[in-house]
């Protein structure tokens, strides 16, 4: 049952990090189309970047922050 609660803890920071990367992203990609009157391929990149790159940010903070936890920074 551990196992599971480590697995589910785990699971829970990354979604945090990647929601709060994703609202970023969101907001920076957002911003940049706005003030450049965005085309159609970056009105493309500007909605699923953020997805991708939060996902893979959440990812990557969440191991920054284990590591950082255990001291082997």
């Amino acid at each position: 049952m551990s196992r599971l609660k480590d697995v589910g803890a785990a699971a829970g920071l990354i979604a945090i990090f990647a929601m709060a990367s994703f609202g970023i992203l969101k907001l920076l990609f957002g911003t940049v189309c706005w003030i450049t009157s965005h085309d159609p391929v970056e009105a493309a990149v500007g909605s699923i970047a953020p997805v991708v790159f939060g996902g893979l940010i959440g990812v990557e903070a969440y191991r920054w922050f284990k590591t950082w936890r255990s001291g082997d920074l």
